[in-house]
């Protein structure tokens, strides 16, 4: 996950900054609204299975994707 803080919180909250960064999130600071720096975990940790499984739930069935571009194409075919 990526938060975004301001210069002064995130030198009032160092400690949570680096633990949300050992955690594998990123933090994007920002001055007066303007995103300066990103930081990164150096060795960030591959997602576990359970990660990719959620996001999987979120693509589209491709099960009639050939359906769908052969409707596609007749599509531009008429214009």
């Amino acid at each position: 996950m990526t938060y975004s803080i301001t210069i002064s919180e995130a030198e009032q909250r160092v400690s949570e900054v680096l633990k949300k960064i050992r955690n594998d999130d990123s933090i994007l600071l920002n001055d007066e609204g303007t995103i300066i720096a990103r930081i990164i975990p150096e060795n960030p940790q591959p997602p576990s299975d359970s990660k990719v499984a959620r996001l999987i739930g979120l693509l589209p069935s491709l099960q009639n994707f050939d359906e769908a571009i052969d409707e596609y194409h007749a599509f531009l075919e008429q214009k």
